[in-house]
């Protein structure tokens, strides 16, 4: 639909100049609602559930793998062949009346994790592929933060994986939580999350 088409367009454009890349492509989204039991929705229309589960989208082996995947269907244009890229996630609600009040997304920062003694891989099956997901063991030493009440004029963008990052940084784990200082009972969070690959000539 077009709209979706001026909503990629508008996502591209505000991760491009956030991340200084030479393009972006919005190559899918999930719509989200708590209270849904599932946490995949294959249409892009239905919404799917809050993931209450600590994860990395990628792993160093599933990134790559994932790229090419995506060139090969004809999601997003690789060349020329990029000398860094990146899975950057945009996040937002898509309530207007109201705040995000239940299940706000946290994220831990990179450099408080191990990723070699920390996290874990495992696997994610789609009906058209199968993917490679991080778990992590919880530390004393993480990191974690979360923006509160955030509204729909609000976006959070956070790197999923960076060719270029050091130290075995594979990309921002993050989770859905239940907030304690914030009573949402009653009041379900409708969010969006667009996916998109920021590529460097």
């Amino acid at each position: 639909p077009a709209s979706v088409r001026t909503f990629y367009a508008a996502a591209e454009a505000f991760v491009c100049a956030a991340v200084g890349a030479a393009r972006v492509h919005v190559f899918d989204h999930t719509l989200r609602t708590s209270g849904v039991s599932s946490l995949n929705a294959a249409d892009g229309a239905s919404a799917a559930g809050a993931v209450l589960r600590v994860h990395g989208d990628y792993t160093a082996d599933s990134a790559p793998t994932r790229l090419a995947q995506l060139a090969a269907a004809g999601a997003i244009t690789v060349e020329p062949a990029p000398s860094r890229f990146a899975f950057v996630n945009v996040w937002r609600s898509v309530d207007q009346q109201q705040p995000v009040l239940s299940h706000p997304l946290a994220l831990c920062r990179p450099r408080s994790i191990d990723y070699a003694r920390d996290t874990w891989s495992y696997h994610m099956h789609f009906e058209d592929r199968v993917g490679r997901n991080l778990a992590i063991e919880a530390k004393a030493g993480h990191e974690w933060g979360y923006y509160p009440r955030m509204t729909a004029d609000e976006a959070l963008l956070f790197f999923a994986f960076d060719s270029s990052a050091a130290d075995g940084d594979v990309g921002v784990v993050h989770t859905a939580f239940d907030d304690p200082a914030i009573d949402g009972a009653g009041v379900p969070r409708r969010s969006v999350e667009l996916r998109t690959v920021a590529l460097w000539d």
